[in-house]
């Protein structure tokens, strides 16, 4: 059959396609967005690296610092650091409302094509939250949710909400968030060059498990859990909330709520509405004029007498509340605040908190004296040691005796590998110490037995 090339069929397009633009970094969808859970940004940096199967100071280096940097000179890291990049400082305010959060936040838009990653940051709230006691310098989770994450499938990641310093519960399962590597027992940064989400900067080890929960230990803290748990539900409801808004709060809607308050209880005064708060007179002042800012711990206190939501507040939105409520309120704020200031709780059993001390001492891996305490619902370890001194002191030796090896086991396979990997030329020990981040006093301390395999 002919085929008559000069004729165009109907049916075929000859319009070029529209090719979208592509992203530079994979389009990777945050987790939790509209939700208390909605995920970090370091939690998405972290994914992020993982996904291209590269290492996070890598990704930073190599992708998302010269976007917003002014140097054409943009240095090579033959060993990415994200101390180089940022500083120990920064690393710890990305979760906030920084100037180099946003600078963060708009480089990894440009490069994912995405534009609703500030919403794992609190930029949403920046112009009425101080950056004062805003997040934690360490990393903190909750091993359950690890755990239940884990064994279901689902995405290993860090709410956002276990950055902020004042939570310290998890709101799923109500038991104290941790911030001690079980393994190790070392603190670590929410971000490093080596960061996997669920698992330890320090030792790798995985931070998920199953625990007990704190409640039925110790039912008689229940009452004491009442404000970390309202907490907790205050600014996850602040976070969820932060996709509806065109446009940030502005600074003076904390004024116009304290106004309004004032009107509706004490009619106009704000130094009564200050006492029935049970704030300092100038100092309520000054955020009445709009000065200063409460920082979060005060704001957090302001609305949970009130009665109200801290998005609510932060909106300028009033609940109605009567002066005799406000009072009750009031009240029951005071007695909180004194039972907070000692421990969880205010009348341990002694009996049971000795039983579970000598049930540790036969537990694998051992717990450090203030793991223990945490998971009894104490605030301090000081109450372990006055209930049975030479209790808490065997529970800590073993705690630092399981450390100790644990860190000698470490270095010694840290060693091994390198002596295995046969490196022409061999590294010197500083080199490897260096590499590692481990001081190279530490190597002495630890192995000096096997220092002289390795020289």
């Amino acid at each position: 059959m002919k085929v008559d090339v000069n004729q165009t069929d109907e049916l075929w397009d000859l319009e070029r396609p529209k090719i979208p633009p592509r992203s530079s970094l994979f389009h990777l969808e945050p987790i939790g967005i509209g939700t208390p859970y909605v995920e970090s940004i370091t939690s998405y940096v972290a994914r992020l690296a993982e996904a291209h199967s590269v290492a996070v100071g890598t990704l930073i280096a190599a992708e998302i610092q010269k976007k917003f940097s002014k140097s054409d000179d943009i240095q090579q890291y033959y060993y990415p650091s994200l101390v180089k990049v940022y500083g120990q400082y920064y690393i710890k305010s990305l979760n906030g409302t920084s100037v180099k959060a946003k600078q963060f936040v708009a480089a990894l838009n440009q490069l994912t094509l995405r534009d609703d990653l500030e919403f794992l940051t609190l930029l949403t709230w920046a112009e009425v939250l101080p950056s004062q006691d805003l997040l934690r310098a360490d990393f903190a989770w909750c091993p359950q949710c690890y755990q239940e994450w884990r064994d279901s499938s689902k995405v290993i990641y860090s709410p956002l909400l276990w950055s902020l310093e004042s939570v310290n519960i998890c709101l799923e399962h109500h038991r104290p968030l941790q911030s001690i590597c079980p393994q190790c027992h070392q603190k670590f940064v929410p971000l490093w060059q080596t960061t996997r989400p669920g698992f330890c900067l320090k030792c790798d080890a995985w931070l998920g498990g199953h625990y007990p929960s704190v409640l039925q230990h110790c039912p008689d803290i229940a009452q004491s859990l009442e404000w970390e748990i309202w907490v907790a539900s205050a600014l996850g409801e602040l976070l969820s909330k932060a996709v509806l808004f065109n446009s940030i709060p502005p600074r003076d809607s904390i004024n116009k709520a304290m106004k309004l308050y004032a009107n509706q209880l004490t009619n106009g005064n704000i130094s009564a509405l200050g006492r029935f708060l049970g704030v300092n007179r100038y100092k309520f002042l000054h955020w009445h004029q709009g000065s200063t800012i409460p920082i979060i711990s005060e704001l957090l206190k302001i609305c949970y007498t009130l009665s109200t939501s801290v998005a609510d507040f932060l909106q300028a939105k009033v609940n109605p509340v009567t002066l005799d409520k406000l009072s009750i309120l009031a009240s029951k704020t005071s007695q909180r605040r004194r039972k907070s200031s000692v421990t969880y709780s205010s009348k341990p059993d002694i009996e049971a908190t000795r039983a579970a001390m000598q049930q540790a001492l036969f537990e694998e891996p051992p717990p450090t004296l203030t793991q223990l305490a945490y998971r009894l619902g104490y605030k301090s370890y000081s109450p372990l040691t006055h209930i049975s001194k030479s209790l808490a002191t065997a529970i800590k030796q073993r705690a630092t005796d399981y450390a100790t090896l644990k860190r000698q086991q470490h270095i010694r396979e840290l060693l091994q590998g390198v002596i295995d990997n046969n490196l022409s030329p061999p590294p010197s020990l500083s080199e490897v110490a260096r590499c590692h981040h481990i001081g190279l006093a530490t190597f002495y301390l630890y192995c000096p037995d096997s220092l002289p395999n390795y020289c």
